[in-house]
């Protein structure tokens, strides 16, 4: 399955919201998550540019994509940031590929 780093920051409306009736919002984002056939790794909340950052499994890229948009749609959002991740072995594999490839910069 396909790893993703996903970090978002509520809105000040959604996280005035919080502060005045607190809760785990991570119990229903697990439920919504594995309904689509995806598993959260990690949940946290965190304080700087975003307010949660979270690692998913998906089964592919479309699935991360409907996550993304079903959540930034809701309007509690005002940013959000998916990284795929990539193993180190995936990397390295990735690495002899490149190396493999015969490209050459421009002007040489």
């Amino acid at each position: 399955m396909a790893r993703y780093l996903a970090q978002v920051s509520y809105t000040s409306e959604a996280m005035a919201r919080l502060v005045n009736n607190p809760q785990d919002r991570g119990t229903s984002f697990r439920e919504l998550i594995e309904r689509l056939g995806g598993h959260v790794e990690t949940f946290d909340f965190c304080f700087g540019e975003y307010h949660i950052a979270t690692i998913l499994e998906f089964p592919n890229d479309e699935t991360m994509e409907a996550i993304s948009m079903a959540v930034y749609a809701s309007g509690a959002f005002k940013d959000m940031k998916i990284t795929v991740l990539i193993t180190m072995e995936g990397a390295l594999r990735a690495m002899r590929r490149a190396q493999a490839s015969g490209y050459e910069p421009p002007g040489t």
